[in-house]
């Protein structure tokens, strides 16, 4: 008979094993195109390689996050620039 915490574990791998593959489908959705399908078999990934893709669609998904809001606020400024600009062209 299994214990609570062979149980919990049993859980807890299940939990990772679930976030690995959510991972897969984003990587591959992503890179659909640049794998051939004959190339790549999700199988005969492990799931430690698994939760690395993971990790690594995380880490990119953080930094493309980043790159966006860096690039809002210079959109934000040259908007703010812009109707300056037009408010002076009005005026003179």
């Amino acid at each position: 008979m299994a214990t609570w915490d062979e149980f919990d574990e049993k859980a807890k791998s299940d939990k990772d094993e679930e976030r690995a593959n959510l991972g897969l489908v984003a990587t591959w959705d992503e890179f659909g195109s640049y794998f051939d399908e004959e190339d790549m078999e999700l199988q005969n990934f492990t799931n430690k390689e698994l939760v690395g893709l993971a990790k690594e669609l995380a880490r990119r998904c953080v930094y493309k996050s980043r790159e966006f809001c860096k690039l809002k606020k210079k959109f934000d400024l040259l908007e703010a620039s812009i109707s300056l600009m037009e408010k002076e062209i009005i005026a003179f």
